[in-house]
């Protein structure tokens, strides 16, 4: 381990916030050790027995319950839906029958309340880091997390972390609800000695726009209150006692960081158009009316995905016709006549809905998810589609296929749009367009783009599942980076099929949202950026910044590249 001092604690693809343009540099500042660290010490002895122990056991779940449901909305508020749906995991772990059951069963035999509920979770835990899906791995946390809450309440001791005042939270590890707590204009960043990038605590930090270094080692629980430490979300550098120098390197950072976002903000709302005049549609991916009003008031060109699951989850049954056809009709009225795709039912295995019956997958991401998982409900299916279509009618919207694989799939949802115009008896012009998900779409891609519409490919999936690398998998964080030229040469393939049918291709996945790479995609062909709200104001800017002519010639040295390391050496 690289000793304390100048030199970076540590160099690893553990950092969360790796080329995420959410999270500017920021300034040195003093660590802070958040309150409420792993498992209270359970008492060896209990006064209960029997069935009166499930009364306090209840209890304290039912407070944890309310305590997450209240983190949930707000999140949802403040963060938007898709912040919310983590969340919502949380909720239902922590009313998860068999976990409440394995602890009541411990308890009946005379254990304690609250060490019975940490072994019943430690069992579960255990069972998760055992399996070889490493998305279903990093869930080790979540239920970790919500074992400390109920173990936390049986004592009778506050879960919530807190920080004594500004400065860097150093922690052993933070769960979904403390990362969604986190104050920022308290927090300048997080560095914590275990997680994952990929788990949820990570995701909502960076949701957040905070830096954070995350599963650095044990030797950062170590750190003197209040130590200077430079925290670098690009790297994952930890910088321990910086230097005057290298504190000033980054204190320019951050401050040229704040005057681009203010300078992006000031035009938000005009057109992206390179300098050779080049339109580019930067749209935004929502999750709900809020966030709709989010992105329109950060300038969005409209909703370029729009994920319909907030809709579906946390319920016992499907969300009625009336009530998708009004939500949707509320988003798409906060952009004035701007497309709106709705992309249809986007759930799995790993994010099920109580009342689609599925079996537990060993790798969700291979498994029964999205347009699959409709066709075999196409009842929901059919209803969703039947809103979409009455939202339509006065509005301008696209409905999208999520996980499509083959012609055929496609062939029977249209054919399900179809039904579903005839059931509501409104003739309305409807764009149809799949999601460029699955390797097998790029390669056909000009098959698919004469039958629809419009592409938008999902970079996220569609790099895990042309390198073979789970993206939830940190060991593989630096494989499965959609710069990697075999992914590239897909998303141009597509581009191209795209143009010979006169058709629009966007590009909706977490690398559209770097400002960095958006010349790069313009020129490999792609027509529309879809990005978080916040990302809009700084893609648009990067657009105008762009000549599209040496947008092209950048993309054919990216497509010449062998690696994603000499692509993004030709981005720096």
């Amino acid at each position: 381990m690289p000793r304390f001092g100048r030199r970076p604690l540590r160099r690893s693809p553990t950092c969360l916030t790796r080329r995420s343009s959410a999270c500017p540099p920021h300034p040195a500042a003093r660590t802070r050790r958040c309150g409420t660290s792993g498992w209270r010490r359970c008492p060896t002895r209990t006064p209960h027995r029997g069935r009166r122990r499930r009364r306090p056991t209840g209890a304290a779940v039912a407070e944890v319950e309310r305590d997450l449901t209240a983190a949930r909305d707000q999140a949802a508020e403040t963060l938007g839906e898709e912040a919310a749906d983590i969340l919502t995991v949380q909720l239902l772990l922590a009313g998860d029958d068999a976990l409440l059951g394995a602890a009541l069963d411990r308890v009946a035999t005379g254990v304690p309340a609250g060490r019975a509920w940490r072994d019943a979770v430690a069992d579960v835990v255990a069972s998760y880091q055992q399996v070889d899906d490493a998305y279903q791995r990093a869930r080790a946390e979540d239920v970790a997390d919500v074992g400390r809450r109920v173990v936390a309440a049986l004592t009778g001791v506050s879960p919530r972390r807190s920080v004594a005042g500004p400065g860097i939270v150093v922690a052993d590890a933070l769960g979904p609800a403390d990362a969604a707590a986190l104050d920022r204009e308290l927090v300048r960043g997080v560095l914590t000695a275990t997680g994952a990038p990929t788990g949820h605590a990570a995701i909502l930090a960076r949701t957040l726009g905070i830096p954070a270094v995350v599963g650095a080692g044990e030797s950062v629980l170590r750190l003197d209150e209040e130590q200077p430490v430079l925290l670098d979300g690009d790297t994952g550098a930890v910088y321990v006692q910086p230097p005057r120098a290298l504190r000033e390197e980054y204190d320019r950072r951050h401050a040229a960081a704040q005057q681009r976002r203010s300078a992006a903000l000031r035009v938000a709302g005009e057109p992206a158009v390179t300098t050779d005049g080049v339109h580019v549609a930067v749209a935004a991916n929502v999750g709900s009316v809020a966030d709709a009003a989010a992105a329109a008031g950060q300038g969005a060109d409209g909703v370029g995905l729009l994920r319909t699951e907030f809709l579906f989850l946390d319920r016992d049954e499907p969300p009625t016709e009336d009530e998708q056809a009004e939500t949707y009709a509320a988003i798409a009225a906060e952009f004035a006549g701007a497309p709106v795709t709705v992309r249809t039912l986007d759930v799995g295995a790993d994010k099920p809905a109580p009342y689609l019956a599925q079996p537990r997958e060993e790798n969700p991401f291979l498994g029964v998810r999205g347009l699959r998982l409709g066709l075999r409900h196409a009842d929901v299916l059919g209803t969703q589609l039947r809103a979409v279509v009455r939202a339509a009618a006065a509005h301008r919207m696209q409905v999208m296929f999520p996980m499509v694989t083959t012609l055929d799939e496609l062939q029977r949802a249209v054919d399900l749009l179809d039904r579903a115009r005839a059931d509501v008896g409104v003739d309305v012009q409807l764009p149809v367009g799949v999601m460029v998900e699955v390797p097998a779409v790029a390669l056909l891609a000009d098959a698919f783009a004469a039958r629809v519409d419009f592409l938008s490919v999902g970079t996220n999936d569609l790099t895990q599942y042309v390198l073979a690398a789970d993206r939830g998998n940190a060991d593989l964080a630096e494989l499965a980076d959609a710069c990697q030229p075999a992914v590239l040469r897909l998303v141009r393939q597509a581009a191209q099929a795209a143009a010979g049918h006169g058709r629009q291709l966007a590009v909706c996945g977490e690398l559209a949202a770097d400002p960095a790479v958006a010349g790069l995609l313009l020129g490999l062909g792609v027509t529309e950026l879809s990005v978080t709200p916040v990302a809009v104001p700084e893609v648009k800017q990067a657009v105008r910044a762009t000549s599209y002519a040496e947008a092209q010639q950048l993309a054919e040295r990216a497509l010449a590249a062998t690696s994603a390391a000499d692509v993004r050496a030709l981005l720096a």
